[in-house]
């Protein structure tokens, strides 16, 4: 048995290779490292369990391809961390989930199979600003993918957690979170009338008035243009 400090040193090395493109990556895959990955993310040291996170997102951030073998095997032990008590490591994990459910409907879902919501949607509230913006990148990405994965949000209370983390928060954090509130609405009517009793509008004019950043500003038009698009009364 390898002492914990060099299994950690192997997960950085396989991590920096793994982090400049796919087919690096690929290569990492194919030595078949994703289960050792998985392993060690379940090691007692923290610091091992940092890395193992941070390298299995550099693996994913490429392509479905790559972030499969990830979620088939590891899904269950990645979102347990959720509500792990260590800010890094929560950072690493919010950022993984997001990398794998960014590429399809598919690996989305599954992450959905797998994840408490509840759990995901409270890191918006975390005191550590990554794992907030994180959280929300990764709440982006779920909820854009489809109209049963937005829903089973809403359920969750996602519409008015995701208004009070766009209403104190500013900057690229916030980008995610109105995007979010966009995406939700974009699906049906039911769901924009829950993002408007959410009282998102005053945050989104907020940010139209008040936010610098022109890229900021355009998101909140695209979310208002998606709550407003389906009747008279919304």
């Amino acid at each position: 048995e390898f002492d914990p400090s060099v299994k950690e040193s192997a997960a950085w090395a396989l991590g920096y290779i793994a982090k400049h493109n796919a087919n690096l990556a690929h290569q990492v895959v194919e030595a078949r490292a994703v289960d050792s990955l998985i392993l060690c993310l379940q090691e007692p040291e923290i610091s091992l369990k940092r890395a193992s996170a941070q390298t299995l997102s550099y693996i994913c951030q490429h392509t479905e391809q790559l972030a499969q073998p990830v979620a088939e095997n590891g899904l269950e032990t990645i979102t347990f961390y959720l509500s792990y008590n260590d800010v890094q490591l929560k950072r690493n994990i919010c950022l993984l989930l997001s990398n794998i459910t960014k590429h399809s409907i598919d690996l989305a879902d599954q992450v959905m199979n797998k994840l408490n919501p509840q759990k995901l949607l409270s890191c918006l509230k975390d005191n550590d600003k990554i794992v907030k913006k994180n959280a929300a990148i990764c709440i982006c990405e779920i909820v854009n993918k489809s109209v049963n994965n937005a829903s089973v949000m809403v359920n969750n209370g996602a519409a008015a957690i995701i208004v009070e983390f766009i209403t104190n928060v500013k900057g690229d954090p916030r980008l995610y979170g109105i995007l979010s509130l966009g995406f939700i609405s974009a699906f049906k009517d039911d769901l924009a009338q829950a993002v408007i009793k959410a009282k998102a509008i005053a945050q989104l004019k907020d940010a139209l008035q008040n936010e610098p950043h022109q890229h900021i500003k355009a998101a909140a038009c695209y979310a208002l243009g998606h709550i407003g698009r389906h009747s008279a009364q919304h």
